[in-house]
């Protein structure tokens, strides 16, 4: 039997003659036995070892193998397969990796691979290249592997199978710690942001990013992880760094295996920038010898004033004024907002709303989130610094790092840090967060170094875990809006350009959702009202959001499905 390791990588992405490995994949199917249901063992063809999984596909399309437990890939990048073809040929190998979840939630990921070779290959497959069948998405319990064939295709090759298994990039990139935000130090954290909170190899959002005022430096500080079992040497360069006065502190480094190094990269805010400036610098990293390049995307911005998200300082003037002026607004105002940044004093165990404990329950914690957004509203339109004070309180518990929103674990997959058992409490709170520390951020009731705090172990932890963990498909359905709100609100709190991108462009952003989700006649396309209403709601959030943060946004297309009246199964509102 071959001996698994866990450390891994693999020299180059399809080869036709046996090589070496730069360093052992987990092997987690030898083929030396019946591992492979549907297929035999083959002694004689082999590529390591002694013996392969020989499959007709003519016999049987599909062959099966199984892990018990189930598997954990997620801090993995590439699945392993070496596959040998008699002859190159017009059929597909599909390569599919199944999830089987609590609550008999289940789905795969598969990818289509031409059979256009002779020989042995390596499939060195990025686990990026996968596509998604069903929910939940989540590589962390796949109990069983197939490969199948087309059984309509006229073609069926005997094929021979050895060594599956899965395999990290040489080199990995991540920011651990925040560059200066707000101006504020790395070191201010209180300790390094905990694992699978913020900032980890296999996140789909990398919050590596600063911001500053025209002619600012800001300094971001890559750490560079070996992951294999030997020493790498690389170079890295920057991209899409113009006008920045961009230094990179090395542009070569050697790794030791199993240890990690950190460079400094050098960003400049242009002298020139206004409130709207945003761009993404590319740092690229290339192991000598492997065909690897590891990428991770650094975004600096320029300032923005508060508040911005949900109205601008334009539309407070406007608002006080009003208020002033018209009875029937005061007491709506009163009604509405006052009364609910009063009220939710109750929520403590005594008089003094400093004292109030994390609570325990998914309503709960939204019920707080309404009522920091409350508060911190109340603030900026009466200006009464009680509120700010108040909204301030409730993001302090939230950004400890011991007792806060990261110290909460994962019970099950559906029940993640966003104290909601699905996807539709999660944006809501990220959402509703987001925009009360726009308005928080009108006052100085907070310090630099709690700026720092909430912003890495609040906002940017929550928004890794609805992007990372949370719903995103497979449909266009109703909820899908929620991440045109929550995206739009974390990316306009932050002048941030991958959120705001997504919240537009974005698999699930607002120009697709208004491209095919709503019909012709302006109604929501699932055929209910109170579906209707939800989608009409967020997306109008979200258009909100980036009305006031995106200049051309302006230009974008308006739905009908802002129009409250909404002919539907032969009625109208």
């Amino acid at each position: 039997m071959k001996s698994p390791m866990m450390l891994c990588v693999l020299t180059i992405i399809a080869l036709t003659t046996a090589v070496s490995w730069s360093a052992q994949p987990l092997i987690l199917a030898d083929s030396e036995g019946d591992q492979w249901v549907n297929a035999t063992t083959d002694t004689e063809l082999k590529h390591s070892g002694a013996a392969s999984a020989r499959w007709d596909s003519a016999e049987k399309f599909r062959i099966i193998t199984t892990f018990s437990p189930a598997q954990n890939w997620t801090h993995y990048d590439f699945v392993d397969l070496w596959v040998h073809c008699p002859q190159a040929c017009e059929p597909e190998l599909w390569i599919k990796c199944h999830y089987h979840g609590t609550n008999a939630r289940w789905g795969y990921y598969y990818v289509k691979v031409k059979l256009d070779w002779t020989g042995w290959k390596l499939l060195h497959l990025p686990k990026t290249e996968f596509e998604e069948f069903d929910p939940p998405f989540s590589w962390a319990r796949i109990d069983r592997v197939t490969l199948e064939i087309d059984p309509a295709s006229e073609v069926k090759p005997v094929l021979h199978v050895d060594d599956f298994g899965v395999s990290k990039n040489a080199l990995v990139m991540s920011c651990p710690s925040p560059p200066n935000l707000a101006g504020a130090a790395r070191s201010n954290l209180k300790k390094p942001p905990p694992n699978g909170a913020v900032g980890f190899a296999d996140a789909k959002v990398w919050f590596s990013y600063g911001r500053g005022n025209p002619g600012d430096e800001l300094v971001y500080y890559i750490q560079i992880a070996n992951q294999s079992a030997q020493s790498q040497k690389a170079r890295l360069e920057l991209a899409g760094a113009e006008g920045l006065a961009a230094q990179l502190e090395a542009d070569s480094l050697t790794v030791a295996d199993g240890a990690a190094a950190e460079v400094a990269v050098h960003l400049t805010v242009p002298k020139d920038a206004d409130e709207s400036f945003r761009r993404i610098v590319t740092v690229k990293c290339t192991p000598e010898g492997l065909d690897q390049l590891e990428t991770l995307p650094l975004r600096i911005v320029a300032e923005r004033e508060h508040p911005c998200v949900a109205f601008s300082q334009q539309q407070v003037e406007e608002i006080r004024k009003r208020l002033k002026s018209d009875a029937a607004a005061e007491q709506n105002f009163q009604a509405s907002v006052l009364s609910y940044a009063d009220g939710w004093d109750g929520l403590y165990k005594d008089d003094t709303w400093e004292s109030f404990e994390m609570p325990e329950f998914g309503s709960q914690h939204r019920t707080i989130g309404s009522a920091a957004y409350a508060c911190a509203a109340a603030y900026v339109i009466t200006g009464e610094e009680i509120y700010a004070q108040k909204a301030a309180a409730i993001f302090r518990k939230y950004a400890d790092p011991e007792t806060g929103y990261v110290s909460y674990k994962f019970p099950s997959y559906y029940m993640t840090r966003l104290f909601h058992a699905n996807y539709m409490g999660q944006t809501g709170w990220v959402a509703g967060m987001a925009r009360a520390y726009d308005c928080l951020l009108a006052s100085d009731v907070l310090s630099e170094d709690e700026k720092l705090q909430i912003e890495w172990y609040v906002l940017f932890a929550s928004a890794h875990d609805y992007w990372n963990e949370g719903y995103r498909g497979p449909n266009d359905g109703n909820a899908t809006t929620m991440f045109v709100d929550a995206s739009s609100a974390i990316g306009a709190v932050f002048n941030d350009p991958w959120f705001l991108d997504d919240a537009i462009d974005g698999p699930l952003g607002y120009r697709h959702l208004v491209g095919n989700s709503v019909l012709d006649g302006g109604f929501w396309y699932e055929g209910s009202w109170s579906y209707h209403s939800l989608s009409r709601n967020y997306l109008t959030a979200g258009a909100l959001n980036l009305l006031h943060t995106v200049p051309d946004f302006h230009d974008q297309p308006v739905p009908t499905i802002f129009d409250r009246r909404q002919r539907f199964a032969g009625w109208v509102e």
